[in-house]
């Protein structure tokens, strides 16, 4: 994920406005911390320009 934002010339606290979270949630998205549901990934996909499946890391 942190790929795509960095790419896409966001922070983290840009990309969290999009869903409505807070900085420290994306961080831990970022970090394998805390996983997010479809529909939240799917927010931030969009919100990325790419696909869901590139956010989810490999198990």
């Amino acid at each position: 994920m942190r790929v795509w934002r960095e790419y896409r010339g966001l922070t983290q606290q840009e990309l969290a406005q999009v869903p409505g979270v807070g900085k420290s949630y994306i961080s831990q998205l970022e970090a394998g911390r805390k996983s997010g549901s479809l529909r939240f990934m799917r927010t931030l996909a969009e919100a990325l320009e790419g696909d869901m499946e590139d956010l989810i890391p490999p198990e």
